[in-house]
C-alpha cells in the first residue's frame, strides 16, 4: 500500500494576472487539484499558499519561453532566475500564474502551461526554478471573465487545476503517455509499462485524443492526466499506481 505523502505548492501571481491573487480567489481550482493528487493511486496531500512576485508588466505576457539561461530580459527563464521579491519557496513546487505568452515559431498557440524540467529541480533562483500557467488560455466560455479578471466560472478553474496537476506531474517526473507525433512509424512513449500505449488509429501520424478514449491498451489513455492534449470538457485526471510512485519519489514530496 502506498504511503501517504505531502506536497507544498506555492502559487506566485504576476501582478495584474487576475483580480484576486489569493488562495481564496482560486478556491475551486485548489480543491480540484487536491482531489487529483489525493486519489488512491497517488496519495499526496497538497497544501497551497499564495504570494505575489514583484514583477513588472512585461511578465504579464511572456515574450520568450525558450531562453534556457535566463539572460534574455523578461523571458520565462529570466523570471525564474531573478526570482522577483524572493517569492520562490525552497520547500515548495513554485507555480507562476500570468496572463499569456507571445506566440511565435518556437511558441505555438494553445500552450496552457510549462514545466521547466522533467523532473524539475528542487532549487530556487535558477532559470529552471519553477513552472508557469497561462490564465487566458483557460477562459473557455463567454461570460467567464475577461483579461485581468478572475476565472469566475468553476469549469475554467477546474480546467486550470488539471493543467497545474499535469505540468506539476512533469515537474515531479512524469512524461506524456505518448507524444503527439508518430515519426516513421515510431512512437515516443513514457518508460512506465503500466500506462496505455495509444496508437494512431487513422493513419495521419498523429495520436489524437479521440483515438485514445477506448478501453484497450492501445486505444486508451486519453483520460489520463498525462495525455499530451488537455481538454476542458473531459475528465482527464486518471493516474496509475506507477505514475503515483514517480510523483511520490520527487524530493519536494515528503
Amino acid at each position: 500500500m502506498a504511503i501517504q505523502k505531502k506536497l507544498n505548492i506555492n502559487l506566485i501571481f504576476i501582478p495584474g494576472a487576475v483580480a484576486t491573487p489569493t488562495v481564496a480567489g482560486m478556491a475551486t481550482m485548489i480543491q480540484t487539484l487536491k482531489d487529483i493528487y489525493a486519489q488512491n493511486t497517488v496519495k499526496i496531500d497538497v497544501t497551497v499558499t499564495a504570494s505575489i512576485a514583484a514583477a513588472g508588466a512585461p511578465y504579464l505576457t511572456i515574450q520568450n519561453i525558450t531562453d534556457d539561461y535566463g539572460d534574455v530580459a523578461n523571458s520565462l527563464g529570466n523570471l525564474y532566475k531573478t526570482n522577483p521579491n524572493n517569492a520562490q519557496d525552497s520547500n515548495s513546487l513554485n507555480i507562476y500564474i500570468t496572463r499569456d505568452y507571445t506566440v511565435s515559431n518556437d511558441a505555438p498557440a494553445g500552450i496552457l502551461g510549462i514545466s521547466s524540467g522533467i523532473p524539475g529541480i528542487p532549487v530556487t533562483g535558477t532559470p529552471r526554478s519553477g513552472m508557469i500557467v497561462f490564465i487566458e488560455n483557460h477562459r473557455t466560455a463567454s461570460g467567464c471573465g475577461v483579461q485581468g479578471q478572475d476565472l469566475i466560472c468553476a469549469s475554467d478553474q477546474v480546467f486550470l487545476a488539471k493543467t497545474i496537476a499535469h505540468e506539476g506531474g512533469h515537474y515531479l517526473g512524469l512524461y506524456h503517455l505518448v507524444e503527439k507525433d508518430v515519426i516513421k512509424g515510431r512512437y515516443s512513449l513514457d518508460p512506465l509499462p503500466e500506462t496505455p500505449e495509444c496508437k494512431d488509429q487513422n493513419g495521419n501520424n498523429i495520436v489524437g485524443l479521440t483515438e485514445c478514449l477506448g478501453e484497450g491498451f492501445y486505444n486508451s489513455g486519453g483520460l489520463n492526466l498525462m495525455f499530451w492534449a488537455g481538454n476542458p470538457k473531459i475528465d482527464q485526471t486518471q493516474l496509475t499506481g506507477e505514475q503515483g510512485w514517480v510523483l511520490r519519489s520527487h524530493p519536494l514530496v515528503y
